[in-house]
């Protein structure tokens, strides 16, 4: 049987193109043996991810493979360090890591934020050498570090307060290739990621920690001098937009994905949330999806055959895995097995919207956010229904549809409202 939902929308509608959903959630785990971070890479046949976990007195870092077509298939954890590792040492806090040559990289700092360190293993995690001292005893905070490749040199960065990066840079055995230096003036709070692309940085970043912080993207030449500085998300009524370790570019579709904290002015620190947000090349706001609830942070994303796996944990307790599918250029097509989705039409409108859906037959939660992820309305919906939405108090602007059943995975939809 099949049954159709109109959704009669009265709007406030600012002119635009055409526009759909670009991530759709397919899968979400728990990662077993983890309790903090979740640090992905690819590895050409699958997920490499590195957590935290605290199997006894100490914290370790773990390394696992998860399958790309089911991240629910994955290897036994790898532990990567050891006791004996933290002798002379203090146990270890923050970590990224990173592949480059078929190597797996990681950097990790220590209790106290003073010290830096940094290890290789082989491609299944057997350590390859020593662990090497990158700082120690710094006056600056080395934790929530930044750890890169240009595909010859690692580089590993940490905060030079207010609003540069402290460099150094390895070969590929680990060996200091020159003298660490610190970057000039690029205005950002150093919290988030770096990616090496057509010869330069590319670095996403708050404006400063917290409240009232714009999410900046910075570039760097090869050699780490500033070349320009973008504000492309405004804080609003004073909410926070930083911690943007999750940084991809799709070179095919010509946009960025970007996992990043976001925070309420309402809130306390601690209490961010995750959203994932897409950019066109021009950085016009394409889709923003808040993804967690309070108390998650530190997303790390890999892109690989039109999916997204993103990373994150709650701090102390547990590290998760989504998987997206992105949508690609020319629309998003159904997934295997699925039954068709909704549409929404016309959109953009300066009338009515119609939500069409032939496969609705279940009580239906629909809300509408704006872009801060507010929910601005809500009702329930059932099957072979028709509603009218008062939306005549919302501005004009871009919002998000989600339609949430009991069972099931929700499905977000774009409006543009139109006046």
């Amino acid at each position: 049987m099949q049954s159709m939902l109109r959704l009669l929308l009265l709007c406030l509608f600012p002119c635009g193109t055409g526009f759909s959903q670009i991530f759709t959630l397919v899968d979400s785990i728990q990662l077993p043996t983890a309790q903090i971070w979740g640090v992905c890479s690819d590895d050409g046949d699958s997920l490499c991810i590195t957590t935290v976990f605290i199997p006894t007195a100490k914290p370790h870092i773990y390394m696992r493979k998860v399958n790309y077509a089911n991240i629910v298939q994955q290897s036994t954890p790898k532990q990567l360090t050891f006791d004996p590792d933290f002798t002379s040492i203090t146990n270890l806090t923050d970590h990224k890591s990173i592949i480059h040559n078929n190597e797996i990289y990681v950097t990790f700092s220590t209790q106290g934020d003073q010290d830096l360190f940094i290890f290789k293993t082989d491609i299944n995690g057997n350590r390859i050498g020593n662990i090497v001292t990158v700082v120690s005893g710094s006056a600056d905070p080395t934790n929530d570090m930044i750890l890169v490749t240009d595909g010859t040199y690692i580089y590993v960065l940490h905060f030079d307060p207010p609003n540069q990066h402290h460099v150094y840079t390895f070969d590929s055995n680990l060996n200091a290739v020159s003298a660490p230096f610190s970057t000039t003036t690029n205005g950002h709070n150093n919290i988030g990621n770096a990616l090496f692309l057509s010869g330069n940085f590319h670095m996403f970043t708050g404006s400063t920690f917290g409240f009232n912080s714009n999410l900046l993207y910075t570039t760097w030449s090869s050699n780490w001098a500033p070349l320009s500085t973008q504000n492309v998300l405004s804080s609003v009524s004073g909410d926070g937009n930083w911690f943007s370790n999750g940084e991809v570019y799709d070179s095919a579709n010509q946009r960025w994905y970007i996992g990043m904290n976001h925070i309420y002015n309402s809130q306390n620190i601690g209490q961010e949330h995750i959203d994932l947000l897409a950019f066109d090349n021009a950085f016009n706001l394409l889709e923003r999806i808040h993804v967690t609830p309070i108390i998650y942070n530190r997303p790390h994303m890999v892109l690989k055959n039109g999916f997204l796996y993103l990373a994150y944990d709650r701090p102390g307790v547990a590290v998760y895995l989504h998987k997206y599918q992105v949508q690609n250029s020319s629309g998003l097509g159904e997934l295997p097995g699925t039954t068709p989705g909704p549409e929404l039409y016309p959109n953009p409108s300066t009338g009515r919207v119609y939500l069409e859906w032939k496969n609705f037959s279940a009580p239906l939660t629909v809300s509408i956010e704006d872009l801060r992820g507010v929910t601005v309305k809500e009702t329930v919906v059932v099957p072979g229904s028709e509603i009218q939405l008062n939306t005549g108090e919302l501005e004009s602007g871009i919002y998000f549809m989600r339609l949430k059943p009991d069972q099931g995975e929700v499905i977000t939809k774009k409006l543009l409202l139109i006046r």
